[in-house]
């Protein structure tokens, strides 16, 4: 039966067997089921393959059968995301904030396999609107990824650095603080926080939060951390 290729293909797709799931959905289709999860499915089948224009296609097939079909159109979102579409996946996130007011729970809404893809579409998203000047809008994107991922420091780091462009400083701080709760050896953090007291005109709290960041960085970060301790080394001159 048609139904049963539709389970043994959530099955493979779980198991990372893409192609072999969108055998089984082929099949189904051509033996006439035809209804949104499975087209969501044969989306999320080509995006893991990183086929990811053919999975547009099937995103905008659930979609034309079912509009308020949210896990799709956040699939379909990350999928345009990915290939560089920032607008269009902006416009189809805005449209699920819309859909989801007061629907609760938005991470027991969606499939497990796609939150994590989810959440670092949400943070690319957030860079992009950053480069645009859209605080707000950086901030909002950034807090729905933290409502998906809460123990992600990054995500904490990341929102500490916008409420501090927007001048929130206290609350930017209890944001960074956030971080290094979840991860005390997370340098990143002990860089924006340093940062923040920079800002703040708190040099010598500012010069203790470099030195730690130095202290837990790798190469990477480095040369930006001396930066900074060496302009507060001239402020001391």
């Amino acid at each position: 039966m048609a139904i049963n290729r539709v389970n043994n293909a959530r099955l493979l797709y779980d198991n990372g067997q893409y192609t072999e799931a969108l055998n089984e959905l082929r099949m189904a289709v051509g033996e006439g089921l035809v209804y949104p999860d499975l087209y969501n499915l044969m989306g999320l089948c080509h995006s893991m393959r990183s086929e990811h224009k053919v999975a547009v296609g099937y995103f905008h097939k659930a979609l034309e059968l079912n509009a308020d079909y949210e896990e799709a159109r956040v699939n379909l979102s990350i999928t345009l995301s990915e290939l560089g579409q920032y607008e269009e996946a902006h416009k189809e996130l805005v449209t699920v904030f819309k859909a989801s007011e007061g629907s609760g729970d938005k991470t027991k809404q969606l499939h497990k396999a796609v939150i994590g893809r989810l959440v670092d579409s949400y943070q690319e998203l957030a860079r992009l609107e950053l480069e645009f000047g859209r605080l707000e809008q950086a901030q909002h994107l950034i807090e729905i990824a933290l409502e998906l991922a809460p123990r992600f420091t990054d995500l904490h780091t990341m929102r500490a650095s916008i409420l501090r462009r927007r001048e929130l400083n206290d609350e930017a701080r209890k944001a960074v603080s956030n971080a290094i709760l979840i991860n005390p050896r997370y340098d990143k953090a002990y860089l924006e926080l340093g940062i923040i007291e920079l800002q703040t005109g708190e040099l010598e709290k500012a010069k203790e939060h470099f030195e730690k960041a130095r202290e837990l960085s790798g190469d990477d970060e480095t040369p930006r951390v001396d930066l900074y301790l060496a302009y507060l080394k001239s402020q001391a001159e």
